[in-house]
C-alpha cells in the first residue's frame, strides 16, 4: 500500500504544469511545516526556533509571517510563465530550495541568522528569467533588484537573508548553462537546469 502510494505520487506531481498548482502544493507544504513546527513548539519548547529554522529540509517552506508567504507565492506564480520556468515542477522547486538551504547553512550558523521563506528559489527563478536571453532592459532590471542585495549580503539586522538571495540568483545563473554539457548525465544537475 506504501508503496503504491508513493508510485502514484512520484507520477502525479512531474506531470504537475499549471502554476497554480505549483502554487496550491507550495502552499500545501508551508502548512504541513508550520504544523510541525507547531508539534515542534508544544515537544520541545523554545529550543524549536532553532531546530526549525536552522533545519534546510523544511525552513525553506517556513515563513516569517502570511503577508511573507503570499508575497512569496505571488512572485512565484509569475515566475512560472516565461518558458523558461514552465518546466519547474513541484518536485524542483522542492529540490531547489533544499539545495539553496544547504549552501546557506553553514554560513547561518556563522552569522547565526537563520533563513525562512523559498525567497531563495524566487532568486533563482528570476535570474533566469532575466538572463537567459541577450536582452538589455532585463539585465537592467536584474542589476536593479541584485545591486541592494549584494550591497547587504552580510546585513542580518534587517530580518532578510541577502545572502540566500544571492545564492539563489547563482544557481539560477549557473542552471541556464549547464544543460549543454556533460555535467548533464547528473541527476542534480538535472534538477537545477
Amino acid at each position: 500500500m506504501k508503496v503504491e502510494i508513493k508510485r502514484i505520487i512520484l507520477e502525479f506531481l512531474p506531470k504537475l504544469k499549471n502554476p497554480m498548482i505549483l502554487v496550491i502544493l507550495i502552499f500545501l507544504s508551508w502548512i504541513s511545516a508550520f504544523i510541525i513546527s507547531v508539534i515542534a513548539k508544544l515537544i520541545f519548547g523554545d529550543l524549536s526556533d532553532n531546530i526549525i529554522n536552522y533545519n534546510p529540509l523544511i525552513n525553506g517552506f517556513i515563513h516569517a509571517d502570511m503577508s511573507h508567504l503570499m508575497c512569496n507565492l505571488s512572485l512565484i506564480f509569475i515566475f512560472l510563465f516565461p518558458s523558461i520556468n514552465q518546466h519547474i515542477t513541484f518536485y524542483k522547486v522542492y529540490f531547489i530550495t533544499l539545495i539553496i538551504s544547504l549552501i546557506y547553512f553553514p554560513i547561518s550558523l556563522l552569522l547565526a541568522s537563520p533563513a525562512v521563506g523559498i525567497s531563495g528559489t524566487l532568486y533563482f527563478m528570476l535570474s533566469r528569467v532575466c538572463l537567459n536571453k541577450f536582452n538589455i532592459p532585463l539585465y537592467l532590471f536584474f542589476a536593479i533588484i541584485i545591486f541592494p542585495e549584494i550591497v547587504n549580503i552580510f546585513n542580518t539586522s534587517d530580518g532578510t537573508a541577502h545572502s540566500v538571495h544571492i545564492i539563489g540568483a547563482v544557481l539560477g545563473f549557473i542552471s541556464l548553462h549547464l544543460k549543454n554539457t556533460d555535467l548533464n548525465k547528473y541527476k542534480l544537475v538535472q534538477i537545477i537546469s
